[in-house]
């Protein structure tokens, strides 16, 4: 069981599907979650306080966001990752985003967040 697990953290950890980029050292100005099915796919969207470059291409690119998805079934969830948000923004905490492909949307998939100390 150790060692599945163990195979499959590496595995995700050093093969990301796509091109993926980033935002480093952001503050977030805020987020808003969406519900299923109410003019978006049920998520949130984080707005930065700046307007980094990233290199994901999407229709919403270098607007300063990301968006984290409430569908993914992967681990951790959108769900916790919202909550590391939540976290961030309540302490004013500097974050890095990894963002990898485009939502629906239009807006970069976040997929980590990293709060500094």
């Amino acid at each position: 069981m150790k060692v599945a697990l163990l195979a499959a953290t590496i595995a995700a950890a050093s093969a990301p599907a796509g091109a993926w980029s980033g935002y480093n050292g952001v503050t977030i100005a805020t987020s808003t979650a969406y519900q299923a099915g109410k003019a978006s796919p049920p998520g949130v969207l984080i707005i930065l306080t700046s307007s980094p470059a990233h290199s994901e291409g999407c229709t919403r690119s270098n607007k300063g966001g990301s968006w984290i998805d409430f569908s993914s079934t992967g681990l951790p969830d959108g769900r916790t990752l919202y909550a590391t948000v939540l976290a961030a923004q309540a302490s004013d905490k500097e974050v890095d985003i990894g963002v990898n492909g485009c939502s629906s949307n239009g807006v970069p998939m976040g997929y980590a967040i990293t709060v500094h100390s």
